[in-house]
């Protein structure tokens, strides 16, 4: 780290919730079962090609850049996967060992149109790769504990860190980095160093990328903040507002919080569980009430709830919010379903005698394997203009 560490630690800038979306749920009467379809303007159905090389197990992440879907499986083939826009087998990225040009393990990954970066927080090194997997070069990190990066310019990142102290005994959630430089340009939120020492705190951040900005936000907090690419200012974006039973701020605060996740599930709270999706008319979102899931959908132009359910309705299916992500388009949504829930969804149609016609997925199902890598659904969503 530079110099300019032995100072006394500098922290960003913080912008206030003046203009933040304040996003109400009214947790205790969720409707039983939503249906989406409405929002539907239209969708294509693709099955990814299933292969020796291209088997997987889990999608942790998934990027669809120019003519190329690049999904990360971390758990099962701990591998980046790369196929084209119709589902064709490409590539494969996967740990190759630990010298120059090689990386042990993936904690995390992001793409864009400039190629995919791959974050091995071991070896403390990011991996630029082309869309199609090709190695192009790496980078050397000053070795702090970081558990999810977000490109926010050339050579210059924002990371978050739980793991130990960034400088002078001080610990800062966000960290501003430049790579080529290897030198921090900001520092955001201090944290306590016992939230150091539980995984599930610190292994259950996500960045969201959009527009100008990435959106940064935690398990349990109900503030969703902004990071601003340009001048380096964090601020909230969207506050969710549950009107009964909101966790209270010590539940935030306090290190334990797998202790107090039980806690709050008993005195029934509701959580906001860190599963966020952003679209250009839409934002989705999980949470957990009454221990059980529920899914969120904000209507972002109009100001007004679409959904608050157990499930969501996609053509007479049960489909969590785990299993979306953003398309190639800012109004698009991709679904995925694995291979085997489809093949059960086609048989119990089939035999309830329902009229299978003019659904897109039955052509898809029948040429399917239980075993088969999943499926995508690519939804263009309506506009929905004021």
């Amino acid at each position: 780290m530079s110099g300019a560490c032995n100072t006394a630690p500098q922290e960003g800038k913080k912008g206030t919730a003046d203009n933040a979306v304040h996003i109400p749920v009214s947790n205790d009467d969720p409707s039983k079962f939503a249906e989406i379809d409405s929002l539907i303007e239209s969708c294509e159905v693709i099955p990814l090609e299933t292969t020796d090389q291209s088997l997987f197990g889990s999608i942790n992440a998934l990027y669809a850049i120019d003519d190329r879907i690049i999904i990360f499986d971390k758990y099962n083939s701990k591998s980046i996967l790369i196929f084209t826009k119709d589902g064709k087998y490409v590539n494969r990225i996967s740990p190759a060992g630990q010298g120059p040009g090689e990386f042990s393990s993936i904690l995390r990954c992001t793409a864009d149109e400039n190629g995919i970066e791959v974050f091995d927080a071991g070896l403390s090194k990011i991996l630029r790769y082309s869309t199609d997997g090709a190695y192009k070069t790496e980078f050397r990190l000053k070795p702090f504990y970081k558990t999810a990066f977000a490109k926010y310019g050339p050579e210059k990142y924002l990371f978050y860190n739980a793991g130990e102290p960034v400088i002078n005994g001080a610990g800062y959630k966000l960290i501003a980095w430049d790579v080529e430089k290897n030198q921090r340009e900001s520092l955001f939120f201090p944290f306590d160093k016992r939230l150091a020492k539980c995984k599930a705190y610190i292994d259950e951040q996500h960045f969201v990328q959009s527009d100008n900005n990435t959106t940064f936000f935690e398990l349990f907090n109900d503030t969703i903040y902004s990071f601003n690419h340009s001048n380096l200012t964090v601020s909230p974006r969207y506050i969710i507002d549950f009107k009964r039973r909101k966790l209270p701020p010590a539940f935030v605060n306090n290190h334990k919080i797998l202790d107090k996740l039980k806690e709050a599930n008993n005195n029934v709270h509701a959580i906001f569980t860190g599963r966020l999706m952003e679209l250009s008319n839409y934002l989705f979102f999980k949470y957990n009430y009454r221990q059980s899931e529920r899914s969120f959908i904000w209507d972002k132009i109009h100001n007004k709830a679409m959904a608050n359910t157990h499930m969501i309705g996609l053509g007479g299916m049960d489909i969590p919010i785990l299993n979306w992500y953003k398309g190639f388009q800012e109004n698009q949504l991709v679904v995925k379903m694995e291979s085997y829930e489809l093949l059960e969804w086609l048989s119990e149609k089939k035999r309830t005698g329902a009229d299978l016609s003019s659904n897109p997925l039955v052509k898809i199902a029948e040429t399917l394997k239980a075993d088969h890598n999943p499926v995508l659904i690519f939804l263009n969503l309506k506009k929905n203009k004021i």
